[in-house]
């Protein structure tokens, strides 16, 4: 148990020590089953870059997969794969302070069933 207490503590200080990156060649695997966060509500991380996304919990089981033109979603407990549907947004310009816009109804969404 020595040894291993030993070891955990020179990772801290490795860890702690690391001004930049700390990069490893391993898995990253919590001890039990959702048993641990990566970031928290007060500290997040700004970006997760990552190959396809898996999502799972008791509820679903879903992987995001991006294509070369589009970005799918596969529900791997039935096996469907669908496509998520993006519109560009395009921003208005020219509008004057002054000018009053005339109302407008919000855009339908289209919901999917997943």
């Amino acid at each position: 148990m020595g040894n291993k207490r030993q070891s955990i503590g020179r990772i801290q200080k490795l860890i702690e020590a690391a001004v930049e990156d700390f990069m490893i060649q391993a898995n990253i695997v919590p001890k039990t089953d959702l048993g641990a966060d990566v970031g928290s509500a007060s500290f997040r991380f700004n970006n997760i870059y990552t190959g396809d996304l898996h999502l799972q919990n008791d509820r679903g089981h879903y992987i995001i997969i991006e294509e070369e033109e589009y970005l799918s979603i596969k529900n791997v407990k039935t096996g469907k794969l669908y496509k998520f549907v993006l519109e560009e947004i395009v921003e208005e310009v020219g509008i004057e302070e002054d000018e009053e816009e005339e109302p407008t109804t919000p855009p339908t969404r289209k919901w999917w069933p997943f």
